[in-house]
């Protein structure tokens, strides 16, 4: 494999990661909207719906990047150049890696996923029994979407390589790696 198919593997697994956190992120900021709409002022939920907006563009572009983009990213940051030898010798298919990768990404969100799913049921349960307070669910939501993102990366590994692979190349035959 070429040190640039090798950069380019990587930056779609961390295409992948950027894509996973978007969700977090983008729940964290849509649940300020509340608490200021309380507040009933108009210059801070624009600036906050500005701001959900801001980072959702931004995620976008930098994902469709990762994705649909590595070469261009290689070149632009140079990741390439300063390597001696010219090939990384190994003898495994790309798609073969990105669905490793998927596997990979998709097991640790799960891994993840799970014990914070099983602490936002607890802490509810303590609120609604303990303190008789209305708990809200969407944290326990949240998680439970993150669990089955990564239980659909494992469960459908190849479908999801596929599609990674399939958008960046546009029809470029699949190369095997020596």
């Amino acid at each position: 494999m070429s040190i640039k198919t090798f950069w380019n593997i990587l930056l779609k697994v961390l295409g992948i990661f950027l894509l996973l956190g978007v969700f977090q992120i983008i729940v964290q900021l849509a649940a300020t909207i509340p608490f200021i709409w309380d507040r009933h002022e108009f210059i801070p939920i624009i600036i906050a719906v500005l701001l959900i907006v801001a980072v959702f563009v931004g995620y976008f572009f930098l994902i469709r990047a990762f994705f649909f983009a590595p070469a261009w990213l290689n070149k632009i940051l140079r990741l390439d150049q300063g390597f001696t030898e010219e090939r990384i010798d190994l003898n495994i298919k790309t798609s073969a890696i990105l669905r490793i990768a998927v596997v990979v990404v998709g097991g640790v969100v799960f891994i993840q996923s799970f014990p914070e799913l099983c602490r936002q049921i607890f802490i509810v349960y303590q609120q609604k029994v303990a303190l008789n307070v209305n708990a809200g669910f969407q944290l326990v939501i949240i998680c439970l979407v993150k669990l089955v993102i990564g239980y659909l990366l494992v469960a459908n590994n190849k479908r999801v390589a596929d599609f990674i692979s399939k958008k960046a190349d546009d029809g470029v035959e699949e190369e095997k790696i020596d």
